[in-house]
Order: structure tokens, then sequence, then C-alpha cells
């Protein structure tokens, strides 16, 4: 197989990545592998740079914000945009297991398979009726083919709205999941909430740092170790490394941004609903001097440690007991300053985007080379044919920016144009080809226009190509 990606390397022109500006889409006839032949109903799109405060994106009762230096810098230390989708309505990836019920519908989060700098918030509104406590974040975890639950660290009674912040997009849906939510005690997740009115001793207050003003300081505590009180429920989670360098998932119990600016949102503050146990997290403040300013962090040198000893019962949206006590700032410690990406995953380089853009992601096995090269390929009128071998055919703009071959982890491919009315006129049809390589799970985003649809399936040794939609341009 590496012999094969060799030979192809040889074949590949050495052109330079091209930094477009990139936008989402909606896409008209397609074919894919999902269980639910219906399509994603709703979508939006929002662009957002590298060096801009951040955003949100609302659709129907979902919420993605963008807080500020999530998205890494192009490899050149150009500024990169990034387009974020929202998608409500479409297929699951996989049936959900008997012990998870959806809460409402299913949404996907783009662009999938990316890593990002910072956490991304993913926040849901409560259906009329229903607690936090009936509820989980569930997420889709592609490598591993399963479904995990993530910790709620985002909860606010007056917009009745609850969320994780998470490193990775994708699938992510609210759930009833049996043995967390009301099923039997002992089981069930617990949790704690420090918050402007509920210090602590420590939060927002950062003492020992400077000139730092603590309620311009956002506080992040980083789960380093975990010991759960009843380990049979813990597959039930989504895993976690928190030693992995080179992406994976953490989790993480951090300050939530305001909608836009640097400024952290004090008023929900920390909020951590978990598995019960006892936990060991280190403390980071991050402070910006000004909006344009890098971030400057300091690490507290004695770790944090606290215990969920009980369950979070909710009798509606808005009341819920049975919190545990949050964590103390141990005495005898003292903040020193630290990278501030010392503890984040290998962040992933954006890629071109544009009115057309088409993004293939897969999850490559770790062992010293990707176990699969896929190729995404774009076939269009008067023989037009986008693929490895051909990046940039000089009509409309139309360029492959991104062709991995060997390479671990998430990897991308994607075929992007600046403008629809720049390409040519007529029938264009999107494929992915199994190369080389294992048989492998992908997913791809579509973007045109102004809406955006994502797709999941499976090429094979046996069926290395699949169409995935075709559309016209008049």
């Amino acid at each position: 197989m590496n012999t094969m990606r060799l030979i192809r390397g040889t074949l590949i022109p050495m052109i330079g990545i091209l930094t477009l500006f990139l936008a989402m889409v909606l896409i008209g006839s397609c074919q894919k592998d999902n269980t639910d032949p219906n399509p994603t109903t709703q979508s939006m799109i929002k662009q957002i740079a590298s060096d801009e405060p951040g955003g949100v994106l609302t659709l129907d009762g979902s919420s993605l914000i963008i807080p500020p230096n999530a998205i890494p810098e192009l490899a050149n230390g150009n500024t990169a945009t990034v387009s974020f989708t929202i998608e409500k309505g479409g297929a699951l990836p996989k049936a959900l297991p008997s012990n998870m019920k959806l809460v409402g519908q299913t949404t996907n989060f783009g662009p999938e398979g990316f890593i990002f700098q910072e956490p991304l918030w993913l926040l849901f509104t409560l259906p009329d009726g229903t607690a936090p406590d009936q509820v989980c974040v569930v997420g889709f975890n592609t490598d591993r083919n399963e479904y995990g639950v993530f910790p709620i660290t985002y909860y606010d009674e007056d917009k009745a709205e609850v969320g994780a912040a998470v490193y990775e997009l994708g699938t992510y849906i609210l759930a009833n999941v049996a043995d967390i939510n009301r099923t039997r005690a002992p089981f069930g997740a617990g949790g704690w909430r420090l918050r402007t009115f509920n210090t602590n001793g420590w939060y927002p207050a950062t003492a020992n740092t400077g000139s730092w003003y603590a309620n311009d300081c956002y506080n992040k505590l980083i789960i380093t170790d975990f010991v759960p009180t009843y380990p049979e429920e813990l597959s039930l989670w989504a895993p976690y490394n928190p030693n992995a360098t080179n992406g994976r998932r953490y989790w993480e119990v951090m300050t939530p941004p305001n909608v836009t600016g640097w400024g952290p949102n004090h008023n929900q503050g920390l909020t951590f609903m978990g598995p019960q146990g006892t936990y060991t997290a280190q403390l980071i403040v991050s402070h910006k001097s000004s909006q344009l300013s890098s971030p400057e962090c300091k690490q507290y040198t004695l770790p944090l440690t606290f215990t969920i000893n009980d369950v979070v019962t909710c009798s509606s949206a808005t009341l819920c007991t049975g919190w545990s006590v949050g964590p103390n700032l141990p005495s005898g410690g003292s903040y020193s300053n630290i990278d501030c990406f010392e503890y984040k995953p290998l962040a992933t380089i954006p890629v071109c985007t544009g009115d057309f853009q088409a993004t293939l992601t897969w999850f490559n096995g770790n062992n010293s080379y990707g176990d699969s090269d896929l190729d995404l390929h774009l076939y269009g009128p008067d023989n037009l044919h986008v693929f490895w071998s051909n990046k940039t055919p000089g009509i409309g703009g139309i360029t492959l920016d991104r062709d991995m071959i060997d390479e671990t982890g998430w990897v991308q491919e994607n075929i992007c144009a600046p403008s629809l009315a720049g390409m040519p006129k007529g029938t264009y049809t999107v494929k992915v080809n199994l190369f080389d390589g294992n048989d492998k799970d992908f997913q791809v985003r579509m973007i045109k226009g102004t809406q955006s649809q994502s797709f999941s399936g499976r090429v094979t040794s046996t069926a290395p190509e699949k169409t995935i939609f075709t559309f016209s341009l008049q």
C-alpha cells in the first residue's frame, strides 16, 4: 500500500496551497449512505476569520459559539477564514443504541473532522417540559463509530439551554440516556457550578496574576485524572485522553464567552455535569490586554481537585438541586506564565472556501502511515475533472487545495471555487474514491451558495467509488 502511495506522490504537482476565503451551501440532488433517506431540512452558514473576535450561529434551538482564537492561522501565518455551519433534521450517522433516546432533532455542526485551537460551544434549547437531568449532550465519535456522552459545561436557566465545549464538530444531539438520566440510583450525573455570586474562594478572582482584572479573565480547568465512583458507567461517556498531543478529546471546564469579543461570561460561570467520582484538574487563566492582542496565560502550580458525590435532580428547566461542592484553590501555590496552547490538541490548518466548497473528511488509523487514501473528485461540463492529478484546471478559480495520502488522524480533501457565477454552466458531480488502503467511512460537507448539506458514506475494496451528489448551474 505504501508503494502505491509513493508512486502517486511522484505524480502530484508541487503547487502552493491557495489562500481563499470560505463559505457554505445547500446542494441540489444527492445519493448518500445515511440510513434516513430524507435530506437535511434546514441549514445556515457564517464565515469567521482567525483575526476576528469570534461569533455565533443559531438555528431552531441549536447554537454554535466560536470564541476568539479558536481558528488557527494558515501555515504561512496569514489570516484564515472558516465557514461554520449548522444543519438540522438530517439523518443520524448510525442508529442510536437501545439505551439512548433522541430528544429533538439531529444537529450537525460543521466543518466536521477539523480540530480547533480553543473549544467551540454547542448549545441546545431544552424542549418544553424537559429538565436538564432528563438529557445528555451526545456526540458521534466517527473514528470509533460510536456515540458518547459529553459532560454538560453550559447551563443557562433563564434561556433553558444546556451545552458542551468541544474541540471537534460533527453530529451532536440531546438524548435521554439510561443510567445517567433519572433511571436508577445511585447512578446518574452530578455536578457543580461556580459563578460571580458563588466565588468558592477564587472564581472569578485570579489572585497573584499581576495587573489582570479578574472579570476580564477566562478560567479553565483541564481535567488530568478521573477516578469514577461507578466504573461500569464510564462506557457511556465520550472517551478522553488528557495526555494526548495530536488531536483527541479533552474534558474541559471553562468560562463561556460572550457572543462576540474577548469578554468572558461570568454570569454563566463554570458548570460541570458529569459522572460521579473524584477529579484532578489544572487551572489555566487567560487574559488579553486588547481585543486584537494575543492571549496571555498563567497556570496555577498546584492541581485542583473536586468530587461529585450526588446526583443532580431538577423539578423544571430552572430549578435543580443536588449540586456538589466545586473545587477549592489549594493554598501554597502560585501563578506562573505558560504557553496558552500548552494543553491544546494539534489544530487543523483551515482549507480554502468560496461560493462552492466540497470537503471530504475521514479518520486514518494511528500507525506509521494512514490506513486509507481517499480521493475527492469533481466532474463538470466540457470534460472538467478536478482531482489529485489536476488540482487547478484554470477554470473559474476551481481548486483542490488539500490532498492527503498517508497522514494519520483526521484528514481532509477539499475543492473550492470563489464564485458560482465564475464556474462553467452545466452539470457537476462530486465523487469519493478509495485509491488505496482499508475500507473506510467518510463524511462530505457540500457548500453551494448560502446553505450547506452533509453526507456520510463508506467506500470498500469491492465498491471503491461513491457518487455523493449532482447539481446543475444555469
